[in-house]
């Protein structure tokens, strides 16, 4: 079973909270995380993925797991919920790009723990 049937298997068995507020574009050049706030305007959070210097993997317990993304001109991570619509996409990209490789998200997926791993 590849990567990306585990992660779609993970998240298809849990229910609904936070990370539906949340859109994840991915691009040839990088990523926009979309955040639609309730009274306020939404939030854009972009990257270029060469601009990604750590990826952070924080698994949700029975909520969506969250990549953490720091990248060199920021100095707050980007926040992608991998359940939120494109969120899987966005890890399969960061597994392509060798950004999270596929053994690093091998040992990440199967926690419950709300532990982190970090690339």
């Amino acid at each position: 079973m590849n990567i990306l049937t585990r992660i779609r298997g993970a998240s298809s068995s849990r229910g609904h909270g936070w990370w539906q507020s949340f859109t994840v574009a991915v691009n040839d050049e990088g990523f926009t995380v979309t955040e639609a706030l309730r009274r306020e305007r939404s939030a854009n959070y972009s990257a270029t993925w060469s601009g990604i210097s750590a990826v952070c993997f924080q698994d949700g317990g029975l909520g969506s797991d969250v990549f953490r993304i720091y990248t060199s001109s920021a100095s707050n991570p980007i926040l992608v919920p991998v359940e939120a619509v494109g969120g899987n996409l966005f890890w399969l990209q960061l597994t392509e790009r060798g950004l999270f490789p596929e053994f690093i998200s091998a040992q990440a997926v199967p926690s419950r723990s709300k532990s982190s791993t970090l690339w």
